[in-house]
């Protein structure tokens, strides 16, 4: 018995110059334009300048207070001296560029922030070499442009379009080590949409199809990892449809099967890999329904299996 898992497994996670078993020779990716916020911490008019401290008597954070609140530039350390943040406050937002740190006092993320205290233009995140691992666009606190990751030697692992905080344009995903990709394709107002293509580990195609507003839509077929098809059938609104296919990995062919709506409905036959024909009878409603027969891989009847089914159970 072969059910919609076994035929097409659900997705998981056009187009970009990415080809298999091709690295990028780019050049590492450039930070964005950034002017930090001044190191000395500048007088602010009305306020006083006001420092707390760790319990261990470690300076914890500096900056100026007016009226009890936060204003102007703020430096923040941990308990063992490091860096945690540096930028400024108004009306209890951040505000302006801001940098936050992480272990060794490096920075970890760098950006601005805008009147509202909504993260605008592009923010990066630094890895512990100081190298750019993520660039990430905001439209005053909505993400919006290209989202780029990057490995510690500057290859792009992933690139994908946001609109408004959706996505929404071409998107590509690469291994973590940029050598492999791992799926390709279109996105629009936050759903798949046209071919897309999903790679096994190792590079090789694992399934193609299109999409329509984020459902598989049309014919798709998935591949063992030697390149011979699993399976074809069709899908719509992403239930699958019609007459699916499977396929032995040496391209025998194991069954054939009727969908309707998602479900198994209908003739099905299914082969043993000599081609010597293994169960056949009809699905309703995805069980076994009338009659049924099923042989050994010798070809003799197996008489225990074999008789008229109700519902998935054999009657007699």
């Amino acid at each position: 018995m072969m059910n919609l898992a076994q035929i097409c497994l659900p997705l998981a996670l056009a187009v970009f110059p990415f080809h298999q078993g091709q690295q990028q020779a780019e050049d590492p990716p450039t930070p964005p334009p950034f002017e930090a916020p001044p190191d000395v911490v500048p007088e602010v008019e009305g306020a006083v300048f006001t420092r707390f401290y760790h319990d261990s008597g470690a300076l914890a954070r500096e900056g100026y207070l007016k009226d009890g609140v936060r204003t102007g530039v703020w430096k923040a350390w941990d308990e063992s001296g490091a860096r945690l943040y540096h930028g400024a406050f108004r009306d209890y937002r951040r505000v302006g560029p801001w940098v936050v740190y992480g272990k060794g006092a490096r920075a970890t993320s760098k950006g601005y922030y805008d009147e509202q205290g909504l993260r605008h233009g592009v923010w990066a995140n630094y890895g512990n070499r100081g190298d750019v691992r993520l660039l990430v666009r905001y439209d005053h606190g909505v993400q919006d442009g290209a989202l780029e990751r990057f490995t510690r030697g500057g290859l792009l692992v992933e690139r994908t379009i946001y609109k408004q905080g959706l996505k929404d344009g071409a998107s590509v995903r690469m291994s973590t080590g940029a050598k492999e990709l791992l799926e390709k394709g279109s996105w629009a107002s936050g759903k798949r949409v046209g071919p897309w293509e999903f790679y096994h580990p190792g590079g090789a195609l694992q399934r193609s199809g299109s999409f329509v507003d984020g459902r598989e839509d049309g014919e798709w077929v998935r591949y063992f990892q030697n390149g011979k098809r699993e399976s074809i059938g069709r899908f719509e609104a992403g239930r699958a449809v019609g007459t699916w296919t499977g396929y032995f990995k040496q391209g025998e062919r194991r069954f054939v099967a009727e969908f309707v709506n998602g479900v198994q409905e209908g003739a099905y036959t299914e082969w043993w890999r000599s081609g010597q024909v293994k169960a056949k009878g009809d699905y309703k409603a995805g069980v076994y329904e009338g009659p049924w027969q099923f042989w050994s891989a010798e070809g003799q009847l197996d008489a225990s299996r074999s008789g008229r089914y109700s519902k998935g159970a054999l009657i007699q």
